[in-house]
């Protein structure tokens, strides 16, 4: 039984994200849900490159390894209130 809710789970996510690949739009010019000055203010932004966004990091990997230990130390809490 459980693994059947498994597989249903499983199917609905990638029928949903086949969907969603052939109905996004892959440009901001094709979005038609964006108003031309929205459109203009991505494109000026995208085209000033990552510096002008503060947020935009390049990789490094003790952002990796922040992200694993933080996994883990959750496991193990999650783990430890169980038993």
């Amino acid at each position: 039984m459980i693994g059947r809710i498994f597989l249903i789970e499983g199917l609905c996510t990638v029928v949903l994200a086949v969907g969603l690949y052939f109905v996004l739009p892959n440009r901001v010019d094709d979005c038609k849900w964006l108003s031309s000055e929205e459109k203009t203010a991505i494109w000026e932004r995208k085209s000033a490159g990552t510096a002008a966004d503060p947020l935009a990091r390049k990789f490094e990997w003790h952002y990796l390894t922040e992200c694993l230990t933080g996994m883990w130390l959750l496991l193990i809490l999650t783990l430890s209130e169980l038993m």
